[in-house]
Parts: C-alpha cells; structure tokens; sequence
C-alpha cells in the first residue's frame, strides 16, 4: 500500500545551498538528523538534534530554510528550521504519512508526498505552513519542480495500461499533465531531476 510505499521507495535525500554546501541526513545512533557540510566534506554541522528522525531535507531557494520530514510530532509530517537550524516549525499536521518534500525555486512552497487523501499522492504547502492543497489526483510520487518553478515533473504507475511507468508533466498550481513519457519498464524509480535551462 501507499505506506509500505513511502518505507521502502524513498532516499535519503542530499540538498544543496544556494552558496554550494551540502545538506543531508545522517544517523545518529538509532536516530536521523539533519547536518550541513562544504562540498568536499569538510565542517560538518548538525542542524537537528533530537531523539527523532529527521531526513529528506530540501533547501529553499533563497537559502533561508531547509524543509524536511520528521517524525518529532508523532506522525511523518514536514518540518521547517532556519539555515542555520534554529527556529523549528510544523508544516504539515495529522497522521498522514508526509515525504519527499522539495521546496519551489522562488522560497515560498513545498510540495511532497502524501497518504492525506487515502493513496499516496503530491501536495502542496505554503513555506509558512496552513492548509495542503492536492495537486495530483492519482497514485503518484517522487515530484520534482522545474528549475524556473512553472512544472512539476511526477512518476506514477499507469494502472489503465498494465502498471506501465510514467513521468508526467503538470504545472505548478496543479491540473491535467501538459506531458506525459512513457518509461521502460526496467525504470527503478528513486527521484527525477530537471536540467537547469527547464527543457528536459
């Protein structure tokens, strides 16, 4: 189901900052934490320390905060701290089962995945957190926002033609693909990424 999903899919996510560090998730004992580094490795800081898991960061782009899933509310919900780790604040609430989350080039939404609707699916919240709105209204997941910020690039699995893999292609705000690819079947999804001038 769309819970086992979100166990056994999704990465441990590396983020970059706008000024070339590096943000990624590292165990601390039987725990998660977020930590921050240059791009060789050196001067790692830990941004998160508690006795939770917290993992997937993103980085929004204005490099003022790093958004991330945690399970420090007693459900996987997505987080927000400074850049610097301070100041901690809930993005998402409830018992749904939030992941994956990428925040929008401009600084002011993440978009992640969610079992809110009853099927795994992308959503959408202000950086400032209050109401998720859906954007997908069909099993799907790994999104991943286009550089300029107008598409939102998705996989899911097409159920109407024998489960063939599929990325589509929607705006931003949501709605009906603009594109869909076929993939191969032999596609192990883990995440998409776009190429920096928007077009692939």
């Amino acid at each position: 189901g769309a819970r086992e999903i979100l166990k056994t899919n999704l990465p441990e996510t590396i983020a970059w900052t706008p000024n070339g560090k590096i943000v990624y998730a590292s165990r601390t004992g039987e725990n998660w934490d977020i930590w921050t580094a240059n791009n060789d490795g050196s001067e790692p800081r830990q941004l998160t320390a508690d006795s939770f898991i917290d993992q997937q960061p993103s980085v929004s782009g204005d490099g003022r905060y790093v958004v991330f899933q945690s399970n420090r509310s007693g459900n996987r919900n997505i987080w927000r701290v400074d850049i610097d780790g301070s100041n901690p604040k809930q993005l998402t609430e409830g018992v749904s089962e939030d992941a994956a989350p990428v925040c929008s080039p401009d600084g002011r939404f993440v978009v992640f995945t969610s079992t809110r609707s009853g099927e795994l699916a992308i959503w959408k919240v202000a950086i400032d957190g209050g109401p998720a709105s859906q954007l997908v209204d069909r099993v799907s997941q790994f999104p991943s926002i286009s550089p300029d910020g107008k598409l939102i690039a998705y996989f899911y699995n097409d159920e109407q033609a024998n489960n063939q893999p599929k990325l589509s292609v929607i705006p931003f705000e949501g709605g009906e693909p603009v594109k869909t690819i076929d993939l191969s079947p032999t596609v192990q999804p883990i995440a998409f990424g776009w190429t920096p001038d928007a077009r692939s």
